[in-house]
């Protein structure tokens, strides 16, 4: 499935502050778990790749992609993307980066890509 990111509150079909029953209608099969013990409760939505956490109010407060899902900005895939090509693209569009272990943070964004070995596997938006 392919998730457009249009800002820094997700995609034209996954945002932040969607509550939990709007995003398992949309999507459909899921599963649920924590990520710990004592962590609030999260779906993951095994046909479309991607995994939301919940608030107290079961609304969305993160949403992390990762395959089968296809996430784009500005219509560039994502996962499988090098770290340098992310680097200018993010640039290009004026969001500043930080590169850490890894990981790509863009605090303007709340948004990070996991990037082991400087290849893209998961996108995260949110807390």
């Amino acid at each position: 499935m392919i998730f457009e990111i249009l800002g820094p509150t997700g995609t034209e079909n996954v945002h932040l502050g969607m509550s939990k029953n709007v995003l398992r209608r949309s999507l459909g099969n899921f599963r649920e778990f924590r990520r710990a013990p004592t962590s609030p409760p999260s779906d993951q939505f095994l046909d479309a790749g991607l995994m939301a956490t919940y608030d107290p109010q079961d609304r969305v407060v993160l949403i992390e992609f990762a395959e089968p899902a296809s996430p784009r900005l500005v219509g560039l895939a994502l996962l499988g993307l090098s770290t340098d090509r992310l680097g200018d693209l993010l640039s290009r569009i004026g969001l500043a980066s930080t590169a850490e272990d890894d990981a790509v943070l863009v605090p303007s964004w709340r948004m990070s890509f996991y990037a082991p070995g400087g290849v893209v596997e998961g996108v995260l938006l949110g807390e």
